[in-house]
């Protein structure tokens, strides 16, 4: 992962619950080829939500293409709802991710990216990345938790 890869105004949260998994003093979450997934950063009010989403290109790499942009929609469709348990980022009638910050923690209890071509899933007690099955993992002081592909193919 690239810092240039991140948007100037993403400050990471110490501490992360990530679907039965913890991640401490990291930067990203989910990167593929080099490029951030999802981002969710500390702010004053709300935290902060970016999305990257896959465009298939025949026969070639996808190109990665912004769906929220702090926390603001970049394509139709997209949105970040707040409510009084949390937020989840939603794809129409499809919720994507649901979050909440306890504290100092950042938690993330959903993540389905399959309405959006990736094979990421995951709940409370799990999550799944292309087949394979992450379960009480602690991970700490690496830059990415978990990095899918070469940044250069």
């Amino acid at each position: 992962m690239s810092e240039a890869n991140l948007p100037q105004e993403y400050v990471a949260f110490e501490k992360v619950w990530v679907c039965g998994n913890v991640f401490e003093h990291g930067r990203v979450i989910l990167e593929i080829q080099g490029n951030p997934v999802f981002l969710i950063g500390q702010a004053s009010n709300a935290p902060l939500v970016w999305l990257n989403v896959p465009k298939p290109i025949q026969g070639r790499r996808p190109e990665w293409r912004p769906a929220i942009v702090q926390s603001k929609p970049a394509m139709e469709g997209f949105e970040v709802y707040s409510s009084d348990y949390g937020y989840c980022i939603l794809h129409g009638t499809s919720m994507l991710l649901e979050f909440r910050v306890v504290g100092e923690v950042l938690v993330i209890s959903t993540i389905d990216l399959r309405p959006v071509g990736l094979n990421v899933f995951g709940n409370l007690k799990q999550l799944n990345v292309s087949g394979t099955t992450l379960a009480s993992n602690s991970f700490v002081q690496v830059a990415t938790m978990i990095g899918i592909g070469d940044p250069e193919s």
